[in-house]
């Protein structure tokens, strides 16, 4: 019964996919390596096939997750396809839903290179990305503001994020810049303590999906 709901669920999600979007079919999970029986911390390797919709139609996508957890739970909720999450029962963890995701805000590999190789970063479909990563850089340069009163190196970081953030409503130029400096460096940024490194380590971690790498 669980299989004809999740077929169901799919064929439903397949056809409300927006051009560079992709949904996981969740009944494709195979493992690839693991022990089970071995004591945590543990790793967990499988893959899953993707839905990804192209210029042409629905692709399919196989890409491969590498998983370290902790415990039974973390099993549950993180050894799991992009974008499928799971609800607490009386009996551990079940199916919850699947949703979908932009190709370009994974860490798949091979979803990640289908991204790169079909789609532009910034399109319509990555709007509700630009538009979080907007708010986040306001919410953390203020942060940094006040960090910045007892320190040059976050006060000067503090009014780069700032020109950053006012600087996506018309265009995507500064950020590209900052991007393509941590896609040059292949994202070892270094342990130096300076403004534009702590501006490079956030966009590394908050505007992953824009990295081409």
């Amino acid at each position: 019964m669980k299989y004809i709901l999740l077929f169901c669920i799919g064929l439903n999600s397949y056809a409300a996919l927006n051009k560079g979007e992709c949904i996981a079919d969740p009944a494709s999970k195979r493992y690839l390596s693991s022990d089970f029986s071995s004591t945590y911390p543990k790793t967990t390797r499988f893959s899953c096939v993707y839905k990804c919709k192209a210029a042409n139609g629905i692709v399919n996508v196989k890409g491969t997750s590498t998983i370290k957890t902790y415990n039974i739970a973390d099993d549950a909720k993180r050894i799991v396809c992009q974008g499928v999450s799971v609800k607490q029962v009386s009996w551990g963890y079940d199916f919850d839903k699947v949703e979908k995701f932009y190709s370009h805000a994974t860490k798949i590999k091979e979803v990640k290179e289908f991204a790169i190789n079909n789609f532009e970063v910034f399109s319509s479909a990555s709007r509700h990305l630009v538009d979080r990563l907007k708010l986040n850089l306001i919410e953390v340069s203020k942060s940094y503001a006040i960090a910045g009163q007892n320190s040059n190196e976050f006060a000067q970081a503090a009014n780069l994020l700032k020109e950053l953030s006012d600087s996506l409503d018309s265009d995507f130029q500064l950020l590209n810049y900052y991007l393509q400096i941590i896609e040059d460096l292949n994202g070892d940024i270094g342990s130096e303590f300076s403004a534009m490194n702590l501006v490079l380590n956030y966009l590394k971690a908050e505007a992953f999906w824009a990295l081409k790498m």
